[in-house]
């Protein structure tokens, strides 16, 4: 086929058509593609956010952790006076209780 200026002129416009629905094409494509890329950066930021809260989560629950073992191991230490100086009390309260009744105390 030979090459026809008069043809070429007809189909001018459906190539510009073509072109223009291609650029329209293209730039719903980078609009899309630029959507995408904010959203994969808020959820990249969100979740920096999240493991920050998590790190110190976890910080606060070694801490309470920490203090709760302390006061466990010290409640048996602490029992244990508390209950002495409760025998204590008792001896005097019931050497006292002699001294009321008149009976002989040992020196």
């Amino acid at each position: 086929m030979i090459w026809n200026h008069k043809q070429h002129m007809r189909s001018r416009p459906k190539k510009h058509q073509r072109c223009e629905a291609q650029i329209a094409a293209k730039l719903d494509t980078q609009q899309l593609l630029a959507d995408l890329q904010e959203k994969i950066s808020d959820e990249e930021e969100y979740q920096a956010f999240k493991k920050r809260d998590l790190s110190a989560q976890e910080k606060l629950q070694l801490s309470i952790t920490k203090d709760c073992l302390r006061v466990v191991d010290e409640f048996a230490i602490r029992s244990a006076k508390r209950q002495k100086e409760i025998d204590g009390l008792q001896e005097a309260k019931d050497y006292l209780a002699g001294i009321d009744s008149g009976e002989e105390l040992a020196p």
